[in-house]
């Protein structure tokens, strides 16, 4: 459902339920009306951080709509390791777009980690269930790197620094 400040007067009137709508998108130019429901609203108020509030709102509803949603886990032996479970595709699905969809994943998980800290994601396997055989995936090619400086460079600073 689409809605501006009619919208927002529905919800203050008891006409519409905000429980009923999964996700809750916003432009920026009505956060001031939107600001009198936060506390209805409490964790669902749009937010930059959340990718919930922008102002490209074909973006932002066609990421809700598209998007894949998923949740990480700490491992309960060794608590600075964790794991997400997300189905990338049916085995029917071409190759390249397993790999499409992998590759998303993984490059919206290592978003929540800078790439300068090292890779985020050390191991990687698929399932298929009902089976428990798992297929070791090298993830590292799908992680953002760390852009390495050139040479050059550093030999053109040290060259500035002696004639200074």
């Amino acid at each position: 459902m689409v809605g501006g400040i009619a919208l927002i007067k529905r919800v203050q009137g008891g006409e519409a339920i905000l429980a009923d709508y999964k996700y809750i998108v916003a432009h920026p130019e009505i956060t001031s009306e939107l600001s009198t429901l936060r506390g209805i609203m409490k964790n669902r108020f749009p937010t930059v951080q959340k990718g919930t509030l922008g102002p490209d709102m074909y973006a932002l509803v066609q990421h809700f709509k598209n998007g894949l949603e998923y949740s990480s886990e700490k491992d309960n032996v060794q608590q600075d390791f964790g794991w997400v479970d997300v189905p990338v595709g049916p085995l029917s699905m071409p190759v390249e777009h397993l790999t499409a969809n992998i590759e998303a994943v993984v490059q919206s998980v290592c978003k929540h980690r800078p790439a300068k800290l090292g890779p985020f994601i050390t191991v990687a396997s698929l399932t298929c269930p009902p089976s428990n055989e798992k297929i070791a995936v090298d993830v590292l090619e799908f992680q953002p790197r760390v852009a390495e400086e050139d040479d050059d460079d550093d030999e053109e600073e040290e060259n500035v620094k002696k004639t200074a």
